[in-house]
């Protein structure tokens, strides 16, 4: 795609494994939009949701593609965890959105931009 110079843009849905390198080449392949499965804040959550990612490797990938010029969008599962206390599980919602309301992204000519943030609400067959 890089060779064949197609002037398309687009984006698509990626790992949360992405080096600097290769966000490089998705950039200059024509990917403007990058989806990352973020889905959690915590690790316990990651693991129970079997990820097989760390929020580490989560924002480093965000930060490799921001660098790029790849514009980052963190899709994140609110909900999730089987936490019965309804308290703990808004004290995990609540601690989710005050760490990704203070991240900012560093663009290639160093300025900063906040991260855009998906939600998708885990439905549940209980009556709420």
């Amino acid at each position: 795609m890089i060779g064949e110079d197609f002037k398309v843009q687009f984006g698509t849905h990626f790992r949360a494994n992405i080096t600097l390198e290769l966000a490089k080449k998705a950039k200059r392949a024509g990917f403007n939009d990058a989806w990352i499965g973020v889905e959690a804040f915590f690790d316990a959550d990651l693991k129970e949701m079997n990820k097989g990612t760390t929020i580490d490797q989560n924002i480093t990938s965000i930060t490799n593609f921001a660098q790029a010029g790849v514009n980052v969008i963190a899709m994140l599962v609110v909900g999730f965890s089987n936490i019965d206390e309804e308290e703990k599980n808004c004290e995990n919602i609540e601690g989710t959105i005050d760490y990704f309301s203070k991240f900012k992204l560093k663009n290639r000519d160093g300025s900063e931009q906040p991260l855009s943030i998906q939600w998708r609400f885990r439905s549940s067959t209980k009556d709420v």
